[in-house]
């Protein structure tokens, strides 16, 4: 925290020179920090500090009284772990005891884990163990959403195998993947905010939290698709009809062959309880009106449709 308290430092220090805004920590790690951790000054915006600590020490007993003080006398609702893994804020005990402390003291405070790919090793088989006491996950840093197949987006991305809702890091171009498991990617954060707005403004029309999703992983979801690599996720709602999403994993067809990718649709109606008679199909990104009683085309494969069907 801090900021323009701090400005006279910067006056008699240059940035380049003051590795801290206080004198104690400037005086007594002199060789900069620990691996993990990070000094970021800023002349306006104040300073941030990340020291790396484990809670097998008594900094670990700090930093949880420093957070229930925190949320009992300055409303704080949550924690950020960017990256806590190991010994540190990663490790199942300081896990579960800092979801006590927000239990007693502000019950809806929330922990929110975020890791990135690594190609040695996996975020979930580092962090499982604290799982049954965070909230939610933003995995998907460094990962290859282009490369990955659907399984790995199931267990490494969504967090459905393990009951936690997960968004995605940037990735707009491949957001029809991403809401085959319910998620898309965080907004502004190395994306817009177009297509999330439309989104979220297309959810609450459609009462997303009032329908039932369907995933493709499952052993009936009311849609058959005839390409192979082409997946579907179906979300119905006792009235407010059907959503759809195609995503796909369909190699790109060749410029020469002159090919639109295209796929069809067979609904059983009974199932995804829409009964009979004509149906109305909208994109709910473009809010083109689309013919579900042809082929639906993926005018980008990788991008797949999101589509909304009424009678």
């Amino acid at each position: 925290g801090g900021g323009y308290p701090y400005a006279a430092a910067y006056e008699q220090h240059p940035e380049e020179e003051m590795k801290f805004q206080d004198a104690w920590r400037q005086n007594h790690l002199p060789d900069t920090i620990s691996k993990g951790g990070w000094p970021r000054l800023h002349r306006e915006y104040g300073n941030e500090h990340a020291v790396s600590v484990s809670n097998a020490t008594r900094i670990g007993n700090f930093y949880l009284e420093g957070m229930r003080y925190m949320t009992r006398f300055f409303d704080t609702d949550g924690a950020y772990w960017d990256g806590a893994d190991g010994p540190t804020l990663g490790h199942r005990e300081m896990a579960k005891r800092l979801w006590t402390i927000f239990r007693t003291n502000k019950p809806d405070a929330a922990i929110d884990v975020h890791h990135g790919d690594s190609v040695y090793d996996s975020p979930v088989t580092g962090t499982i163990l604290c799982w049954p006491f965070i909230d939610s996950l933003w995995h998907g840093e460094g990962f290859f959403y282009d490369l990955f197949d659907p399984w790995t987006w199931l267990v490494e991305i969504s967090g459905i195998p393990f009951n936690i809702p997960s968004e995605m890091l940037s990735g707009e171009e491949f957001l029809a993947r991403g809401m085959l498991f319910g998620i898309w990617p965080r907004a502004g954060w190395g994306a817009g905010t177009e297509q999330q707005s439309k989104l979220w403004r297309f959810f609450d029309e459609f009462d997303i939290a009032g329908a039932e999703m369907h995933g493709f992983w499952e052993d009936s979801n009311g849609v058959v698709v005839d390409r192979p690599d082409v997946y579907v996720t179906t979300f119905t709602h006792p009235r407010n009809g059907l959503f759809i999403v195609i995503g796909s994993w369909h190699p790109k067809l060749a410029d020469w062959m002159g090919l639109t990718l295209d796929v069809s649709l067979l609904l059983d109606r009974k199932f995804l309880g829409i009964g009979q008679g004509p149906l109305a199909a909208i994109d709910i990104l473009s809010g083109s009106p689309t013919n579900i009683d042809k082929p639906v085309l993926l005018p980008q494969p990788s991008g797949g449709r999101l589509l909304w069907i009424r009678r």
